[in-house]
C-alpha cells in the first residue's frame, strides 16, 4: 500500500513538473511549430543528416505514443468504471490507479528518451547553443509574464 501511494505521488509530481513544458510545446501546431523547429535547426547549424535523424526520432516517438496514449485512455476509462460501479472495490480501484500511473510514467519516460536521443545527435557546441537558446527563451517568457 505504501509503495502504491509513493508511486502515485511520484508520477503526479513528475506530471506537474513537466506539464508546463508539454503545454508550451503543444500550444503551437502545424506550420508554426515546423517553422519554429526550422529556426532552431538553422540557429544550431544542423547538418542535413542531423535534421533527418532528428525528424526520424520525432516521428518514431509520435507513432509509438499513439498506442501508449490509447492504452492510457483505456486504463483511465476502466478506472472510472471501477469507481462508479455499484459494488465498491477499493482494491480494484487502487490496482487500476497504479496501472494509470504506470502508463503515464511510461509516456513521460518515452518523451524524455526521445529528447535524450535528439541531444545525442547534436555536437557539444550545438548542445551548448541549445542551452543558451533555452535560457534566452525562458528570460523572454519571464519578461512577458
Amino acid at each position: 500500500m505504501r509503495g502504491t501511494t509513493k508511486t502515485i505521488m511520484i508520477v503526479a509530481l513528475a506530471t506537474i513538473l513537466i506539464a508546463g513544458g508539454l503545454f508550451a510545446s503543444q500550444h503551437m501546431r502545424g506550420a508554426g511549430k515546423r517553422q519554429a523547429l526550422g529556426r532552431i535547426a538553422d540557429e544550431l547549424e544542423l547538418t542535413d543528416e542531423q535534421r533527418d535523424q532528428i525528424r526520424e526520432t520525432q516521428f518514431a516517438n509520435r507513432e509509438a505514443n499513439i498506442d501508449r496514449r490509447a492504452e492510457l485512455e483505456k486504463a483511465r476509462l476502466e478506472m472510472e468504471r471501477a469507481m462508479t460501479d455499484d459494488e465498491f472495490d477499493r482494491s480494484r480501484i487502487y490496482k487500476q490507479a497504479e496501472q494509470v500511473a504506470a502508463l503515464e510514467a511510461e509516456l513521460m519516460l518515452a518523451s524524455v528518451e526521445a529528447k535524450l536521443d535528439i541531444l545525442e545527435i547534436l555536437t557539444d557546441e550545438q548542445r551548448e547553443k541549445m542551452n543558451d537558446l533555452r535560457a534566452e527563451h525562458k528570460e523572454d517568457r519571464r519578461g512577458r509574464g
